[in-house]
């Protein structure tokens, strides 16, 4: 049984001393996570416990955007060489 939860979001109000940040309403907590570096406007998918409105995060994954807009391009790629 996994009560884990699972959201993703833009870092804001990041608190360094606390390991805490924001992602939209929810503060999420991430000293106990597999992050080393987390900055304000980085887009992040967090994996953790939600206990009284703090996600404890135990899974901080920074999102990567070039790789979306790569895989986005190749697959337009694709998508156009099956018309022709």
């Amino acid at each position: 049984n996994d009560n884990s939860e699972y959201t993703s979001g833009v870092v804001g109000n990041l608190d360094d001393a606390q390991q805490t940040f924001m992602l939209s309403d929810i503060t999420v907590n991430y000293a106990s996570s597999n992050t080393a570096i987390i900055e304000n406007g980085q887009k992040v998918r967090v994996k953790g416990v939600l206990i009284d409105g703090v996600l404890t995060a135990n899974e901080v994954e920074i999102i990567d955007e070039s790789y979306y807009l790569e895989l986005h391009a190749m697959c337009q790629v694709k998508a156009y060489n099956k018309h022709y």
